[in-house]
């Protein structure tokens, strides 16, 4: 199982729209490009792999919400992601932060979202192999992508 972590600054530039009172936001997840990566070696994403991300969640092959949490922890979720998309070479995600999460960002404990895919995703009750998959995401302070 390869999986695998992005990281994006949590700012005005990542963070893309969302209604202040709706609770959700768009937050950028991942990027096209080729990356090396000290523990994966080279990354390289594309428009296809980010199509699946997006084709994987909507159809909920994972059967679970996908949760973020703090520092890939998996304990208390720091949001809730609830819809993705691609625009132009971004993987973009509609989260649910929790009152914690936002609260870590607002007061900069917190600076930086870091994706969690597996690019070769096989389910272990189907058997059926989905490939590349959203796992979950984590707020994170030392970015990487």
């Amino acid at each position: 199982m390869d999986n695998y972590y992005g990281m994006v600054a949590l700012d005005s530039n990542t963070i893309v729209g969302g209604e202040k009172d709706s609770g959700l936001i768009d937050i950028e997840m991942l990027r096209i490009g080729e990356f090396e990566h000290p523990s994966y070696g080279t990354l390289e994403i594309t428009e296809e792999l980010l199509s699946s991300m997006v084709s994987n969640f909507k159809s909920d092959v994972l059967g679970r919400e996908v949760s973020f949490d703090w520092n890939h922890e998996a304990k208390k979720a720091s949001a809730w992601l609830r819809d993705t998309r691609v625009e132009g070479d971004l993987l973009i995600g509609t989260v649910e932060l929790t009152k914690a999460g936002k609260e870590s960002i607002e007061s900069k404990e917190y600076g930086y979202f870091s994706i969690e895919f597996n690019s070769e995703y096989k389910d272990a009750e189907d058997g059926n192999d989905y490939g590349p998959t959203i796992m979950g995401g984590a707020l994170n302070n030392r970015p990487f992508i």
